[in-house]
C-alpha cells in the first residue's frame, strides 16, 4: 500500500511512563526547536498556538521529525474571556465569530463549525493531538459543560472522517476550581459527562487546569485538594497530566495522581482565570526568562541568580552540571530557556526510571528532604528565599500526612500517557 493511501498512519517513540509537555511562548518556539534538533531532551511533546501558524513551522517541523508530540492548543478559553480576546491572533482564528464566545452563542450550527473548522487546522498543520475547545468551568451554574461535551464530540467526528485526523489524539482540558468540582449535583453531572467521552473513546486523557494552583499557591489544603480531585477523574481509565503546577507537579507524579505535568518555559506556573478576563492585563510574553535551581525547585531573576551562584560557596551546591550548561553558572544565566528544559526533562525521566511503589520515597530521599536545607543556606544570600523555604516545609509535612493516609488506603494510579487501541500504533507494521 502506498503512503498515500495511508496518511493516518504516524511514527511514535516508546511511550514514558511519565509525561512532561512544554508550552513555549511564541517568543520561544525557535529556540525550543534548535533544542530538539540538536539532540536536548525536551519531554514527550510540545503545546503549539493555533494563533499564527506560521511562527510554529520550524517547532512542529522539528517536533514531528524526533517523534515529539506535536499538541494544537484551539484557545478556546481566551475566545470565551474578555481579555483573552484582546489577544494577539485570538479573534482570527477560523473557529471565532470575531467577538466574545458566551453559551448562548453555541446551536448545532455553530458546533459542527467550530469543531469543523478546528479539525481542519490541526490536520494542516500536522498535529499529533489537540486540546479539545473547552472552557472555564465556574461553578454549578455554568453552561459551559454540555456545550464542551458537544464540541468534543463533534471535534472527534471531524478527524475522524478524514484519514489523516484518525491518529490525532484529544486530550480535554478541565478548567475549573475546587469549589465547583466539589459541589453536588454539579461533580455527579460532571463525572458522568466524562464517563461518558472515555467509554466512547472521545477522549485520550484529562488535562487538569486548576485556578489559582501552582508552586507558589500550593497549601496544606489545596494539596490534598488536587490529589483527591486527580485520584477521583482516575476511574475515567485515561492519563490525567497537571497543567501549570510547575514545581509541585513532580510531587504529584511521585504520588500517582498525575500522568504528566504540563508547564511553560521559565513562566507558566500557575494558571489564573482573572488573567483572561482583564481586558489590559499584559501577557506573560513580556517577561524575561528565568533561571531555574533545580535543587531547590525555585525560579529566580538573572541578577538574583547571578548573585547567589557567584558567592563563593554556593556554585557547586546550585551550579549546573549538566549537559545543556557545559560552562557551568555562565551558561545557566546566558541561555536560562535551554537550562530549564533540559533539567525538567530530566526531572520527570529520573522519576520515570523508578518502579511506581518507590517513587514518593525516591522524590522524598533524593530531593525534598534536602531542598529546604539547601534553601536555609541560599537565603543566607537572598532572604526572599526564606518564604520558598517555609513553603518546602510545608510541602514536606503535608506530603508525608498524604503518604500516611496511603498506607490505610492504598491509592488508585494514573493510567500512563500510552497510545490509543486505534490512534497512532504500528505505524511501521500496517501494510
Amino acid at each position: 500500500m502506498s503512503t498515500l493511501e495511508r496518511p493516518y498512519l504516524r511514527l511514535h517513540r516508546a511511550p514514558s511512563p511519565l509525561a512532561t509537555y512544554l508550552r513555549p511562548l511564541e517568543r520561544d518556539y525557535r529556540h525550543t526547536a534548535e533544542l530538539i534538533s540538536a539532540g536536548f531532551e525536551v519531554g514527550s511533546g510540545v503545546v503549539v498556538d493555533a494563533c499564527h501558524p506560521d511562527r510554529s513551522a520550524d517547532l512542529r517541523a522539528s517536533a514531528l521529525e524526533h517523534l515529539v508530540e506535536v499538541v494544537l492548543d484551539p484557545r478556546s478559553l481566551d475566545l470565551s474571556t474578555d481579555g483573552g480576546v484582546e489577544r494577539s491572533g485570538v479573534v482570527d482564528l477560523p473557529w471565532s465569530t470575531g467577538g466574545v464566545d458566551h453559551p448562548g452563542s453555541f446551536g448545532p450550527r455553530r458546533i459542527d463549525g467550530y469543531a469543523g473548522a478546528l479539525a481542519r487546522s490541526v490536520v494542516q498543520l500536522g498535529a499529533t493531538a489537540v486540546l479539545a475547545p473547552t472552557h472555564y468551568l465556574e461553578d454549578a451554574l455554568s453552561g459551559w459543560l454540555d456545550i464542551d461535551v458537544a464540541l468534543t464530540r463533534r471535534l472527534r467526528a471531524k478527524l475522524d472522517s478524514e484519514p489523516a485526523g484518525r491518529s490525532v489524539r484529544i486530550f480535554y482540558p478541565l478548567a475549573s476550581n475546587f469549589a465547583a468540582l466539589q459541589a453536588e449535583p454539579f461533580r455527579l453531572r460532571l463525572d458522568q459527562q466524562l464517563q461518558a467521552l472515555a467509554a466512547d473513546d472521545i477522549v485520550d486523557a484529562v488535562w487538569l487546569r486548576m485556578n489559582n494552583f501552582g508552586t507558589n499557591s500550593a497549601g496544606p489544603l489545596t494539596i490534598p485538594r488536587y490529589v483527591s480531585l486527580a485520584r477521583r477523574l482516575h476511574a475515567l481509565g485515561v492519563p490525567i497530566i497537571a497543567e501549570r503546577t510547575g514545581t509541585v507537579g513532580i510531587a504529584l507524579l511521585a504520588l500517582g495522581s498525575v500522568t504528566g505535568i504540563e508547564s511553560g518555559i521559565t513562566h507558566g506556573e500557575r494558571f489564573n482565570i482573572r488573567d483572561l478576563r482583564v481586558v489590559d492585563g499584559a501577557a506573560s510574553g513580556g517577561y524575561a526568562p528565568r533561571v531555574y535551581l533545580p535543587s531547590l525547585g525555585v525560579f529566580l531573576k538573572r541578577d538574583q541568580a547571578a548573585e547567589l551562584l557567584n558567592t563563593r560557596g554556593m556554585r557547586g551546591s546550585f551550579g549546573c552540571q549538566s549537559r545543556c550548561c557545559p560552562r557551568g553558572v555562565p551558561d545557566m544565566l546566558t541561555d536560562p530557556r535551554r537550562h530549564f528544559v533540559v533539567n525538567r526533562a530530566s526531572e520527570v525521566n529520573r522519576l520515570a526510571a523508578v518502579p511506581q511503589g518507590m517513587r514518593t520515597e525516591q522524590y522524598f530521599a533524593t530531593w525534598l528532604r534536602f531542598a529546604a536545607d539547601r534553601a536555609t543556606r541560599a537565603a543566607l544570600v537572598l532572604p526572599g528565599l526564606e518564604a520558598h523555604r517555609r513553603r518546602l516545609d510545608m510541602w514536606r509535612a503535608t506530603l508525608a500526612a498524604q503518604v500516611e493516609r496511603d498506607l490505610v488506603a492504598p491509592p488508585t494510579l494514573s493510567p500512563p500517557i500510552g497510545i490509543g487501541s486505534h490512534r497512532g500504533i504500528d505505524a511501521m507494521g500496517s501494510s
